[in-house]
């Protein structure tokens, strides 16, 4: 059957009856889009819906199936298995339609069902934290901690010996939920690589880590004496965004300014130039008007000690492109603020960080990198 040829004689017959398709969809009765789908030859009527047009345009069913007028058409058998077959056709039709409807579903069912399971188990499956800690003896400032669903990996980084004490080893501990210590290493030195699997062969389970995070502790032991450094973990990463967003420009928000790095060789050249050198390193005191500037630079760790007014404040950092800064100020030898900022090319800094990075970075300034 060529349905081209019905689609255009049906829309002949109707014109010839002066019909609009919406004038044959209530004669029959169907739908305007059904008289469209015929003429444009998508689809062919059932056999009930031929015998309707027969009549409507005084023609045969044959003469419809064949698209043109028949002269001699009497043979009423030929007409019922045409009518038989037109039907076979469009049952044939209907379920070719609803299997690959059906098909369809199940494809988007199976889909849902593995993105779902995707989902549900790498979602927040990634954890990153950034690990430091000072006190009056020892400092680290480059650790991490990357937690995945299987393993843990763990690395304090380098241990800065402020005073210069022998150290003899190192306990690296946390508190569990019973307050007990659970050690994840001891060794004579801390820039190593912890590695542990989660579960009974581990070192520790899964639900563990929010106490590893929230006291995680370095014992320090040294001349026969034991210094204990509560470390600081915080987060800095998981993969627990369901949609990306592009970062906004830092100084679109004015509670936030970015910061850049300190050149440890500009400031190291300067000091070689204008301190004095020491067993420890290098040594800078400046005196201006009612101010007393100290500035002292151990390796890579500048320390900038201001003294006013019966007022100290101090700024203690390690130099580095991920750097941490620990802000001191005493008023009559009483502490009345300390605070770490960290800085990074992308740090986010609030205002009263911001205030202590800029006053340690005019210091510099002044009396290093833009002095005479």
């Amino acid at each position: 059957m060529d349905l081209n040829k019905i689609g255009r004689f049906i829309f002949k017959l109707r014109k010839e009856k002066s019909l609009s398709q919406n004038g044959l969809a209530e004669l029959i009765p169907v739908t305007r889009q059904a008289v469209s789908s015929w003429e444009l030859g998508k689809s062919l009527p059932d056999s009930q819906t031929l015998i309707i047009l027969g009549e409507i345009f005084a023609v045969s069913v044959n003469e419809l199936l064949a698209g043109e007028r028949i002269t001699n058409d009497n043979k009423t058998e030929e007409t019922k298995i045409a009518l038989t077959l037109v039907d076979e056709i469009n049952t044939k039709g209907k379920i070719i339609a609803k299997r690959t409807i059906a098909f369809t579903l199940i494809i988007l069912a199976i889909l849902s069902i593995f993105l779902g399971y995707y989902f549900i188990t790498s979602y927040n499956s990634i954890k990153v934290f950034k690990v430091q800690g000072e006190n009056e003896n020892f400092k680290t400032y480059n650790g991490i901690i990357i937690s995945t669903k299987q393993k843990i990996y763990i690395r304090l980084g380098e241990l800065i010996n402020i005073n210069n004490n022998e150290i003899k080893n190192v306990k690296l501990y946390f508190k569990d939920k019973n307050n007990q210590e659970k050690v994840l290493y001891q060794d004579n030195k801390t820039d190593i690589l912890i590695t542990s699997k989660y579960g009974y062969n581990g070192s520790f389970t899964n639900n563990e880590l929010k106490y590893l995070v929230d006291n995680l502790y370095l014992q320090i032991n040294y001349k026969n004496k034991t210094n204990k450094l509560k470390l600081t973990v915080k987060k800095d990463f998981s993969n627990n965004l369901i949609f990306y967003t592009k970062e906004r420009n830092l100084l679109e928000n004015d509670n936030y300014k970015s910061a850049s790095p300190l050149i440890y060789d500009k400031i190291k050249i300067k000091m070689e130039n204008k301190g004095t050198k020491n067993d420890k390193g290098y040594k800078l005191e400046i005196d201006n008007e009612n101010e007393h500037i100290n500035i002292e630079l151990m390796d890579r760790n500048l320390l900038i000690e201001v003294l006013y007014d019966n007022i100290r404040e101090s700024w203690s950092c390690y130099l580095t492109n991920d750097t941490s800064i620990s802000y001191a100020k005493f008023e009559n030898y009483i502490e009345t603020i300390h605070k770490q900022v960290s800085i990074n090319k992308d740090t986010k800094l609030k205002a009263d960080e911001e205030e202590i990075y800029k006053k340690l970075t005019e210091y510099i300034n002044k009396y290093l990198l833009n002095s005479e």
